[in-house]
């Protein structure tokens, strides 16, 4: 099992976020948001796990890919012209 700080590692890794407006405020994501992008994608796509610690690790990489997709859409919504 992954703990917490290992999952918010995980997926902050594997975001790859371009700049290309030199705003950089979207790009200092918390480390509390990282957790609600990943319980929003646990209550989402594993309704039966109660606790992003108790994901199983054959579900972590499809945790971090819905995660992701949260959170790409959450920037989309509020930073497209």
């Amino acid at each position: 099992m992954f703990s917490k700080n290992e999952l918010i590692t995980f997926l902050r890794s594997n975001l790859i976020i371009a700049d290309s407006t030199e705003e950089t405020e979207y790009l200092k994501i918390s480390d509390d948001d990282l957790v609600l992008y990943l319980r929003v994608a646990l209550t989402k796509d594993f309704p039966e796990v109660e606790d992003i610690e108790e994901i199983d690790n054959t579900q972590v990489y499809a945790l971090i890919l819905s995660a992701k997709l949260q959170l790409y859409q959450a920037l989309a919504v509020k930073y497209a012209p």
